[in-house]
């Protein structure tokens, strides 16, 4: 009897597996119906499937979305009903039948109702909260979901609980204002997340309305708790992505007294300036610090920053003022002698020189100065470094191309497999390109076409390839060796002489696989000068006449950058970049363009 009743057993376990790999091949076989667009044959199959329990999570998300036509609510609503009476416990199939029944009846009180209903059975089990929520954000319930994260916060006491869930649903909703009060009130009670705020607010919010909301929201507080600083924070992290440097200026004044940091806000807020090139702002903010705080890192960082801003303006116009020039090289002189002779004018000194040969062209002081540099940074290996390409550039003008080079072979010893040692490289190579030594500047950038940073390996690929190219061409290297000249009056920054040069290139050579190069450069230094109009004919020419040249998407790119950058034609900008990412594909400024062309249109990145 015993080995009757096992053996009983027995078949009844292989029945029920027999059945149920009989239903897997069944969901198998539906599904592939899905695949082949056959939907009929799939609704047969499920029908049938959907009749035993045990087979309904398997097959409810394709069943349903199956059922979603208008011509099959009422099957559905039956196997919604079905599947939640198999899993009482799932709260999600009952979110489904209140959506299905909602979109069927269209009875506003009726659904009311019914969400009434469901967040009581969602109370009895408050883990549902969370992800009920984010199921109905799923399926576009979005006035639902928040109602259900308000619910949950009531009954866990917290006013700020699911506070990005709740911040998503503003932004869906296109509810700007409500995301901004939200946040100030969670800062009211939260100071220390003031990090957080920020994040959120960048995420969404971007148009000028919805920072001036903002502001006059912040304002208020601040004349209702004026020792908040934490309000003060917020305006000035908004002053900083208006670029309003100004308006943050004060704020960041306000935030250095109270907290008594010493005018770190305050150089912070320098180095964003600098970094956003915005060099007249940065030139008032270390003004600041200045005046502030006569003593301490602060002032030294930004004494020196003056200058170094001061000098950037001065190199963006042309032609470049005499005066200005002197007069700042006075304030180099004046800086050095303040700092004492020590480690700390190492880096003046090495801008004070670099002032003193390209733009007062007294290159012998220049290296007296790069000297003391050197010896002054002789336990900062890289400050050491840059004081030594520095002056071997000095020699470059000087035409003393062997120091030069024994300068270069030093860094690029010391500074081996690191970006300064392959920039010294490509100096190197430079070199040897002026000299008109080809083969021996090509076996420099050969080396540098992995080279760790993408400027100096794209700089090596170019150079690399112009000098084959032309040998192939002209074996003698005759247009090349002009146009090598050309690139050494270019470092020397002797523009109008690189012009001429350049026009009398053309004129001899009009056939030379060098036209797109000298155009290119060509373009280079009539935006240098300013003269945008001429440096875009050029560059047009390059991109209509040498579309599959190495330099066609650089063209590109620049003409996007000088109506961007220059000319302040957002809309041609747009063109340009749009024109990169979708002709040239696989140039490696696409990504860089398609992220521009976003900014300008106006995308949140």
């Amino acid at each position: 009897m015993l080995m009757k009743y096992v053996y009983l057993i027995f078949l009844i376990f292989i029945n029920l597996n027999f059945a149920a790999a009989q239903d897997n091949e069944e969901i198998n076989i539906a599904k592939e119906y899905i695949l082949a667009g056959e939907k009929s044959k799939a609704k047969e199959t499920y029908a049938k499937l959907s009749k035993k329990s045990e087979n309904i999570k398997e097959i409810y998300t394709d069943y349903t979305a199956l059922l979603s036509q208008k011509e099959d609510v009422e099957l559905l609503n039956k196997f919604i009903k079905k599947a939640i009476k198999a899993y009482p416990q799932n709260i999600f199939y009952k979110i489904d039948y209140y959506i299905s029944k909602n979109e069927t009846d269209k009875n506003e009180k009726s659904a009311r109702k019914d969400f009434d209903n469901l967040l009581i059975e969602i109370k009895q089990n408050p883990t549902w909260f969370a992800s009920a929520g984010a199921y109905l954000m799923n399926k576009k319930y979005y006035s639902e979901a928040l109602q259900l994260y308000i619910e949950g916060r009531n009954f866990f006491g917290n006013p700020f609980l699911y506070l990005e869930e709740v911040i998503q649903l503003f932004k869906y909703q296109g509810k700007e204002q409500e995301i901004v009060n939200e946040l100030i009130s969670f800062l009211e009670k939260n100071p220390v997340e003031i990090e957080r705020v920020e994040n959120i607010l960048q995420q969404n919010i971007e148009t000028e309305a919805d920072f001036e909301y903002l502001e006059n929201l912040i304002y208020k507080k601040i004349q209702k708790n004026s020792n908040d600083i934490q309000y003060n924070e917020l305006l000035y992290w908004m002053y900083v992505q208006k670029k309003n440097f100004t308006r943050a200026l004060i704020q960041a004044k306000a935030i250095d007294k109270r907290k008594k940091t010493e005018g770190l806000k305050l150089v912070e807020l320098g180095k964003i300036a600098l970094e956003n090139r915005r060099f007249d702002d940065a030139i008032k903010i270390f003004q600041s610090i200045v005046q502030e705080y006569k003593s301490g890192n602060s002032y030294d960082f930004a004494i020196k920053n003056i200058i170094f801003s001061k000098e950037e303006l001065l190199k963006s116009k042309y032609p470049v003022d005499r005066k200005e020039v002197l007069s700042l090289s006075n304030e180099y002189k004046k800086l050095v002698v303040e700092i004492g002779r020590n480690n700390r004018a190492a880096e003046p000194l090495r801008k004070w020189a670099m002032l003193q040969a390209f733009y007062l062209d007294n290159k012998d002081t220049a290296i007296i100065l790069l000297n003391q540099s050197i010896q002054y940074s002789a336990n900062d290996a890289y400050a050491r470094d840059l004081a030594k390409i520095d002056l071997a550039d000095i020699y470059v003008l000087h035409d003393e191309a062997w120091e030069a080079i024994l300068l270069y072979y030093q860094v690029e010893k010391t500074q081996k497999e690191q970006p300064l040692g392959h920039e010294a490289k490509l100096r190197n190579a430079k070199v040897s390109y002026y000299k008109g030594e080809f083969e021996l500047a090509k076996e420099h950038l050969d080396v540098l076409k992995l080279a760790t940073t993408r400027e100096i390996s794209n700089d090596a690929i170019y150079l690399s390839l112009m000098i084959q190219d032309n040998l192939v061409e002209d074996s003698t290297g005759t247009a090349l060796k002009s146009f090598s000249k050309v690139g050494l009056l270019l470092f020397q920054n002797k523009l109008t002489l690189a012009l001429d040069s350049m026009k009398l290139m053309l004129k001899v050579y009009p056939q030379s696989t060098l036209t797109d190069d000298i155009y290119y450069e060509q373009a280079k230094v009539y935006r240098k000068l300013g003269t945008y109009d001429s440096a875009l004919i050029c560059l047009q020419k390059i991109i209509k006449e040498y579309p599959e040249e190495i330099l066609a998407d650089d063209a590109v790119l620049m003409v996007a950058k000088i109506y961007e950058e220059n000319l302040n034609d957002t809309e041609k900008a747009k063109e340009s970049y749009l024109l990169l990412f979708t002709n040239y594909a696989s140039s490696i400024y696409a990504d860089e363009a398609r992220k521009k062309y976003r900014l300008l249109r106006g995308d949140k990145i």
